[in-house]
């Protein structure tokens, strides 16, 4: 089990498997470089990491348990990590970011809650949840276009056009991302008043 936090450098480039968790929280890092991770038994996550710019995960085949990518406020794209195709547990995908990529990804056994700030094509991901290939609720959410599926219901909906105020805009992702938690059960947690959902695995 590993997490990394308030630091300012992490090297670690020929780690190739975490039996547990990997977790980086709050740190001062501008990169993230595991060329060499192909394995993570449990949770995944990366978190209200302010300088971040960039990701290099691009072996990681396999996530165990959740997969979390959020508040990390200078990272404008998520991606490289071109061979994850499964994960185990609920993906939460939020922030700035204008591109999301896991061109690999054929499984998810939880839920599936992507919102951004910004225009974020849902395509590829609406495309996985057509093939049942998330267990769980699914939402995808850009600045402009969203679309979802209850699981309980199994009705999808989609909508499009412009946010008409910032603060309806942030009242929606707020209550989005407590109901995301809520749906696939996952152990919320405050580090220096934010909060950060971890998803933990459906069975």
């Amino acid at each position: 089990n590993i997490t990394f936090s308030d630091v300012s450098s992490i090297s670690m480039s020929n780690l190739t498997n975490v039996n547990s968790s990997l977790g980086f929280i709050e740190n001062q890092v501008e990169s993230l470089d595991f060329p060499t991770l192909t394995n993570v038994g449990e949770s995944f996550s990366i978190v209200d990491n302010d300088e971040l710019t960039e990701t290099n995960f691009k072996n990681l085949e396999k996530v165990g348990g959740g997969f979390v990518i959020a508040n990390n406020s200078k990272l404008a794209s998520v991606e490289n990590f071109d061979k994850l195709t499964s994960i185990g547990g609920g993906v939460i995908l939020t922030g700035e970011f204008q591109n999301a990529t896991l061109p690999s990804l054929r499984t998810v056994r939880g839920a599936f809650d992507l919102e951004s700030t910004e225009d974020v094509d849902c395509d590829a991901f609406d495309t996985l949840e057509s093939k049942a290939a998330i267990g769980g609720s699914y939402a995808c959410t850009g600045s402009t276009s969203s679309s979802s599926v209850s699981s309980s219901t199994n009705t999808r909906s989609s909508s499009s056009g412009t946010s008409t105020s910032s603060g309806s805009s942030d009242s929606t992702s707020s209550s989005s991302s407590r109901a995301a938690a809520s749906n696939f059960g996952v152990e919320a947690f405050s580090i220096f008043g934010t909060l950060a959902a971890i998803a933990l695995s459906l069975l």
